[in-house]
């Protein structure tokens, strides 16, 4: 549902966890944009979803 009403974005590309990831979520924190789905996390096979209680409505949506 997140991702429905355009508050999800999705990162793609492969990042790094220790310095990339929490690089974007400070970025989306300081702009209120939307939260954040990385696919790619180098070294893991998981993917992360950050910034996701930040958003206004995110208590009553699933996150996709």
């Amino acid at each position: 549902m997140l991702r429905k009403h355009g508050e999800l974005a999705t990162i793609t590309d492969e990042v790094n966890l220790r310095y990339e990831v929490c690089e974007f979520l400070d970025q989306v924190k300081r702009a209120g944009k939307p939260a954040l789905l990385f696919e790619k996390i180098k070294g893991h096979s998981t993917k992360v979803v950050g910034s996701w209680s930040a958003q206004k409505n995110a208590s009553r949506w699933p996150l996709v």
